[in-house]
């Protein structure tokens, strides 16, 4: 099992890009948690994409980045195709009503999931 704590490093939506971009080809990381780094819609964009095709990654951890419904949107057409994730945290983002049934549809179609923690705000 091979993890990557990312969390509290500023990494912001450039850093996102980088990450996300390696993610798509990794196929040992399992973990991953890139909290608190105000990665914002943009960020989390282009990491859902990466999920689209990463077959490795279980767990991660997006809590405290300024996701709005715009990137949890983008989360649940990652979870439609991603058969791998099965505990997603995103604690203390500003999803709103639209991003939770986005997320409530997708978790219709992906079975896989069993624990998607979104409470709590900034």
């Amino acid at each position: 099992m091979a993890n990557i704590n990312l969390r509290g490093n500023g990494i912001g939506a450039e850093g996102t890009s980088s990450f996300a971009a390696a993610l798509k080809v990794n196929t040992t990381v399992t973990e991953v948690d890139v909290g608190s780094n105000n990665i914002g819609d943009e960020g989390v964009s282009m990491l859902a994409y990466a999920l689209k095709v990463n077959r490795s990654v279980t767990n991660i951890n997006i809590g405290g980045n300024q996701i709005s419904a715009e990137g949890a949107s983008a989360l649940a057409d990652a979870l439609i195709v991603n058969t791998s994730v099965t505990s997603m945290n995103l604690r203390y983002n500003i999803i709103g009503d639209e991003g939770a049934m986005a997320l409530a549809d997708a978790l219709k179609v992906n079975t896989v999931v069993f624990m998607l923690v979104s409470m709590g705000c900034d």
